[in-house]
């Protein structure tokens, strides 16, 4: 299945900056769960598109401490890692990281900011 919006990410030691590619996005239309070895978002834009998808980790975070902002071209959702290794690839599979995806589940609906150390290499 296609995704109606581009996803692309890199990283810290700490932490895995997630980008949602979505124009003309309001905060009211955005919402993000976190568990330990995924995080979901439901996204409408303002043209009405709308994309649901669960995206499984390759590797844990912590949900607690996982955050996202709504900017103006972007939704960029800031992942803390459990580990501090660099992550090969974002997706995992979810029967292999060990998460159970019902456990330390926090629900965000509105943006917040989001800061930290950013590593300038990109990872595909």
């Amino acid at each position: 299945m296609a995704h109606k919006f581009r996803v692309d990410f890199y990283q810290s030691d700490k932490w895995v900056f997630v980008n949602l590619m979505v124009k003309k996005l309001a905060a009211e239309n955005v919402k993000i769960v976190f568990s330990d070895g995924s995080f979901s978002y439901d996204v409408t834009d303002s043209n009405g598109v709308n994309e649901v998808r669960e995206i499984h980790l390759e590797h844990r975070i912590n949900p607690l401490e996982s955050t996202f902002n709504v900017l103006s071209m972007k939704v960029e959702i800031k992942l803390r890692k459990i580990d501090s290794i660099q992550w090969k690839k974002l997706e995992g599979d979810a029967s292999q990281n060990g998460v159970n995806p019902l456990c330390n589940e926090k629900v965000q609906n509105k943006s917040e900011n989001a800061s930290g150390k950013i590593s300038k290499r990109h990872l595909k």
